[in-house]
């Protein structure tokens, strides 16, 4: 359509930043296909980040650079395990793993994304990688109905606390939601 024109060019431009951004992050674009949804959930990724960095984070993360890939052992048995958040934000002492969620991923996948985060911190991996900070999830969702599914998804006995904010846009995440007190 002629609106995805402008956000894949934005897309082929950033292609293009060696050197100006982050050589992980574009890797990470380079691998990825071209697609309308994979450009709108990026735009929405960069537009959280304006947003919290506008709420006072002191630091950002994009997935490139929070991927974390670890090995638990239990017993004789190891296995690998990833983490990716689409960004991990720092507020002083805390840190909010952040998914935008803009709808089109499965509520089982969701599911085990919010498990993930549970088996980071309890395996350790979280506090020999960052410290002794305060980790929470943000995941933001543009529709009630959506917000209210996937608050479903969160483990009974989640070690951390998860942050479900529903926004139809993005002014509409303000500085009063308590994600940031």
């Amino acid at each position: 359509t002629a609106s995805a024109e402008p956000r894949k060019a934005v897309y082929r431009a950033v292609k293009g930043l060696h050197g100006v951004i982050d050589s992980r992050i574009v890797a990470l674009l380079s691998s990825r296909r071209t697609t309308t949804m994979q450009i709108a959930h990026s735009l929405a990724v960069v537009e959280t980040r304006i947003k919290l960095r506008a709420l006072g984070i002191t630091a950002w993360m994009a997935e490139p650079q929070c991927r974390h890939q670890y090995v638990i052992s239990q017993g004789s048995v190891r296995r690998a395990e990833d983490v990716r958040p689409d960004g991990l934000a720092k507020f002083g002492n805390q840190c909010l793993f952040v998914e935008v969620d803009r709808g089109n991923v499965s509520l089982p996948r969701i599911r085990a994304k919010f498990a993930s985060y549970g088996e980071y911190i309890r395996s350790g991996a979280f506090g020999e990688t960052y410290g002794p900070i305060q980790p929470a999830v943000l995941l933001i969702t543009t529709s009630a109905r959506r917000k209210l599914s996937v608050s479903r998804q969160v483990p009974k006995h989640c070690p951390l606390p998860v942050f479900i904010h529903q926004a139809s846009t993005f002014d509409a995440f303000s500085k009063t939601s308590e994600v940031v007190q």
